[in-house]
């Protein structure tokens, strides 16, 4: 009987030793993090939101459509943005900004994603999704939102089962309409391990 109980008293030792660790002393988890941006394009104007917006999409001489600010607070807009270094700001096929995804290893069965953009007007609104691939499945993430400022972004973390191999992308098709009517499109930005 003494045996047993000697043996058990260094069983009970080793546990209490172990728990007593850090928690990142038992278990490293390499770190990482992929990120991916890509460009915006305008693809077609909706002349209602235009309107409303003190804009007008005219037809130019190449046969290119345009959004073009009629009212103060619409030239106001336009000012700022090309103050800012945008150029060509409402012209059908041109660049409206850029669109982004991130993710970073949250532990070992975790991944945080971060998605947003980066526009040179304000939006209306916006129909935005990222999916997500791991070795536990498919998940996909809707972010339709607005209205919003030239920069939006969210984030939020979930459990794929494992953070190795997980891999993302902005759903193709996700898009943002801007105040001159715009609908700006991401070119689906990628990241993953």
């Amino acid at each position: 009987m003494r045996k047993n109980i000697a043996g058990m008293t260094v069983v009970v030792g080793v546990i209490v030793a172990l728990m007593a660790q850090p928690l990142g002393a038992q278990a490293s988890v390499p770190s990482w993090t992929d990120s991916d941006s890509t460009t915006m394009t305008i693809h077609g104007f909706d002349a209602d939101v235009a309107a409303e917006n003190g804009f007008t999409i005219i037809t130019n001489a190449e046969g290119i459509q345009e959004s073009i600010p009629v009212s103060d607070s619409a030239k106001a807009l336009v000012v700022a943005a090309a103050q800012e270094g945008h150029q060509n700001t409402g012209t059908l096929t041109y660049s409206c900004g850029s669109s982004w995804l991130t993710m970073t290893r949250a532990g070992s069965t975790s991944v945080y994603f971060n998605t947003g953009f980066k526009v040179y007007l304000p939006t209306l609104w916006h129909s935005w999704a990222v999916d997500m691939f791991s070795s536990r499945g498919g998940y996909s993430v809707g972010l339709d939102g607005g209205p919003t400022p030239p920069v939006w972004d969210d984030g939020w973390t979930i459990n794929v089962g494992s953070s190795f191999g997980t891999h993302g992308n902005v759903r193709p098709g996700s898009f943002a309409v801007l105040t001159n009517g715009a609908f700006c499109y991401s070119n689906s930005p990628t990241a993953g391990t």
